[in-house]
């Protein structure tokens, strides 16, 4: 599945609802990133048809020490779903962020807990696939950091 993922600087800048109208014909998915950052608001959930909210990980890494921040994931997790919206949270680096976000019914989730980046030679050779792998199973060993990856199927 092919996906974009737009800020909102980048939506009201360039993109205009018939743009969201043509690639979910295409069965392209859209995902609002870096929600919770000042570059994504309300207006923008509300107003464009996406398909993944995208949490920033400065909402989501205080969530398992911090009340008001699990209080704001949650809600925001709740208002999305009600919405039809899948949320993916970014940033996750401890197994006490996955289970908070777990709990809180959170739909998918990035981040080194899960495994860095893959090179592109992975994905032009079809390494991968070849070995029956996901970029977030194929080690530490790449030499790459990121925060890409998701929950492993």
């Amino acid at each position: 599945m092919l996906a974009l993922e737009v800020s909102e600087q980048t939506g009201t800048a360039a993109v205009s609802a018939s743009f969201f109208a043509q690639l979910a014909e295409l069965g392209v998915c859209v995902a609002l990133d870096d929600f919770g950052t000042g570059f994504a608001s309300l207006e923008s959930l509300g107003g464009w048809p996406i398909d993944e909210l995208k949490l920033d990980m400065s909402l989501i890494r205080p969530i398992a020490t911090n009340p008001s921040f699990r209080m704001i994931v949650r809600n925001t997790i709740d208002l999305a779903h009600q919405l039809g919206v899948k949320v993916v949270a970014e940033g996750v680096e401890s197994e006490a962020v996955r289970s908070e976000l777990q709990a809180l019914g959170c739909d998918l989730a990035q981040g080194f807990l899960f495994g860095g980046l893959c090179p592109p030679i992975y994905l032009r050779t079809g390494w991968l696939s070849t070995n029956n792998l996901r970029c977030d199973e194929a080690g530490p060993d790449t030499g790459h950091r990121g925060d890409g990856s998701v929950w492993r199927q």
